[in-house]
């Protein structure tokens, strides 16, 4: 018994000591850890300050503004400061709007009301940005006449590139022009707009961003184009004309000698062909048309929308030359095409333009062009 006893006391005295020499192991560091922790706890505010300063230097109007000094709008007038509160008693809706444009020339903005519109309001904005500390303005009716263009064709063609596209009963015929000034470099940027009428009413406020592209682009368009054929479909029925041989209707005939495209690695392109005609029982010679177009375009790879911007379209005939051109930034002869116009494989081309006569979503006449690349 004694020396369980001994035992025993040998047992808890070793046992107060372990735990007297844990406890001080612990005490030491809990005391080092909090003088430590401070200077951390300072570190992070730090961090989540500077963070907060950057977000309010991103959200600053700076790069607003300096989109909205260069946008060059025909019939409008910037004015510092907020736009008018909107009352929303009238409508505004953007049926078909782009979220695309070109360098120099811009974009369009198609509008539609339930009310007569005599003007919009126009605020600009960065993506990562506040809005501008200006507005503009618009004169809907200044900005459709838009500037002056030299020269007059004196009478359409049969084809032209681009010109009839996708048409219906039911298009917009109200656009907004707005132009960019050479500054304006390739990106994304937003718009805010409202229209009002002559009694003050304003609509709700909508927000737009397009995508400003750069020109030339989708390697695979690069070259020279000859046309080789059309195909007409209307109501069902489909008619084939070959370039080089003669097609004879009720009021003569003519005959495609050739029609080409040529597009440039640098964005620019040409477009030109000639036809000849005659009377049922006349003789070739006489009447011909020749014609050059030139101009930009915009077709970025992965894109299925080609942009083309014509600045010149010479037409030559028996009686004479007659011409339209346009200044950069000037034209109104700017050609967004549909999804599906355009389709190339190879070293074809097809040219697909639609016309739904009646707006009820079918198409009545369908034309397509066939081009070989040379």
């Amino acid at each position: 018994m004694k020396n369980h006893k001994k035992i025993s006391l040998s047992l808890m005295l070793l046992i107060v000591f372990l735990q007297f020499t844990s406890c001080g192991k612990d005490d030491g560091p809990e005391t080092k850890q909090e003088v430590i922790e401070e200077p951390v706890v300072e570190q992070e505010e730090e961090e989540e300050e500077e963070i907060v300063e950057e977000q309010e230097e991103e959200l600053s109007s700076e790069e607003s503004n300096t989109i909205s000094d260069n946008i060059v709008i025909v019939g409008g007038t910037k004015i510092e400061g907020a736009p008018p509160v909107p009352n929303e008693a009238i409508d505004l809706t953007l049926p078909n709007v782009s979220n695309t444009g070109v360098l120099d020339e811009g974009f369009s903005i198609p509008i539609s009301s339930d009310a007569d519109i005599t003007g919009a309001y126009i605020q600009f904005k960065a993506v990562d940005g506040e809005v501008s500390d200006s507005y503009y303005d618009v004169d809907i009716i200044a900005n459709q006449e838009g500037p002056e263009v030299s020269g007059k064709l004196r009478k359409d063609r049969r084809s032209r590139f681009g010109k009839n596209l996708v048409q219906t009963a039911k298009m917009t015929e109200t656009e907004l022009d707005i132009d960019l000034s050479s500054n304006i470099q390739p990106g994304e940027f937003c718009y805010i707009i409202c229209v009002y009428d002559d009694a003050g009413n304003i609509s709700a406020p909508q927000e737009v961003c397009v995508t400003i592209q750069a020109w030339g682009g989708n390697a695979d368009l690069v070259g020279t184009w000859g046309l080789t054929r059309w195909e007409e479909t209307y109501q069902g029925m489909t008619e084939t004309e070959i370039v080089g041989e003669e097609n004879c209707y009720e009021y003569g005939c003519d005959t495609t000698e050739f029609e080409k495209l040529v597009f440039n690695a640098d964005g620019t392109f040409e477009y030109s062909g000639r036809y000849i005609f005659r009377d049922l029982d006349g003789q070739y010679g006489e009447e011909f048309l020749d014609f050059i177009e030139t101009g930009k375009w915009s077709y970025p790879e992965g894109s299925e929308n080609l942009i083309i911007v014509y600045y010149s379209i010479s037409e030559t005939d028996e009686d004479g030359t007659y011409e339209e051109v346009y200044e950069a930034g000037g034209s109104d002869d700017i050609i967004t095409t549909p999804s599906g116009f355009l389709e190339i494989t190879d070293s074809a081309m097809v040219i697909t333009e639609s016309y739904d006569d009646d707006g009820d979503g079918n198409f009545e006449e369908v034309y397509k062009a066939f081009y070989e690349k040379d």
